[in-house]
């Protein structure tokens, strides 16, 4: 299960070593952005998606996509 410590099960059920380097690969975190609960792809990961981590990189495409829906309704 874990590379990098000892498994040990704690009435039947296995968990990390305390301590263990890679214990936050079974937790699950909320986004910080959006709230969503996420399991994370690296240790420090504390958005859910790369729309959370740079919303502002994405804000272009939602503004087109409004754009030509005002042009429809024309």
């Amino acid at each position: 299960m874990c590379d990098a410590c000892e498994i040990v099960a704690i009435n039947g059920v296995l968990c990390h070593e305390s301590g263990c380097p890679d214990s936050w690969r079974d937790e699950t975190r909320e986004c910080r952005e959006c709230g969503r609960e996420f399991s994370p792809a690296d240790r420090r990961a504390e958005h859910c998606d790369e729309q959370c981590r740079y919303p502002d990189a994405f804000a272009d495409d939602f503004e087109d996509e409004d754009e030509d829906e005002d042009e429809d309704e024309d």
